[in-house]
């Protein structure tokens, strides 16, 4: 059955009314309603719906604590449901030239793998002709995570003597080559550096 024009333009303003309740809604009723809304989406294992619901709220209250921790706690389960695809999309972005989208996904990949260092260097070898110091402070943290790894070392010191840091790229040389003395890259910095 139709509705009749009445019942049309009374559903409309009742519409109307709420909208115009939600825009002016307290914001704890907002936050809460964003919160079940994030509750829904995490019980159907959609977790990136659950992680912009919560996102949203956060918006809403910058400064509470706990919804901060909830958000990041949504966004390393994002990152590690889906640290491979990050990785794909990271290496599709490389060979388009795209360095810092590629730098990017590396990065969201780390953090759903928090203990691959090599996903770092990638970032931080995506980042050595567009953003120098981004690429030290990623390669640094891949260094931290795996000190004896050399390809991290040679990385570093390649992004060291990208800022014209050579006495710091030197370091790195000398201790990614006793780690691995005859590894391409380790030969690669040294010549770059006037190492034989």
């Amino acid at each position: 059955p139709q509705k009749s024009s009445e019942e049309v333009k009374n559903a409309a303003r009742d519409s109307m009314r709420r909208l115009q309740a939600e825009r002016s809604s307290d914001p704890r009723v907002r936050i809460a309603r964003y919160l079940q809304t994030a509750k829904e989406a995490e019980r159907e294992h959609d977790l990136i719906s659950a992680r912009n619901a919560v996102k949203i709220a956060v918006s809403l209250d910058p400064e509470n604590a706990e919804l901060l921790e909830r958000l990041e706690k949504l966004e390393q389960a994002v990152s590690v449901k889906h640290a491979d695809e990050y990785i794909q999309r990271g290496q599709v972005a490389e060979r388009q030239g795209q360095w810092r989208e590629a730098a990017q996904f590396y990065e969201k990949a780390h953090v759903g793998r928090p203990h691959n260092g090599q996903l770092l260097e990638r970032a931080a070898l995506c980042l050595l002709n567009t953003d120098v110091n981004q690429a030290i402070r990623l390669a640094k943290n891949a260094v931290m995570i795996a000190p004896q790894r050399a390809s991290h070392r040679v990385v570093l010191g390649k992004a060291y003597l990208a800022a014209d840091m050579k006495k710091s790229a030197l370091g790195e040389y000398e201790r990614a080559k006793e780690l691995e003395p005859t590894d391409r890259g380790v030969r690669e910095l040294g010549k770059a550096l006037g190492k034989r």
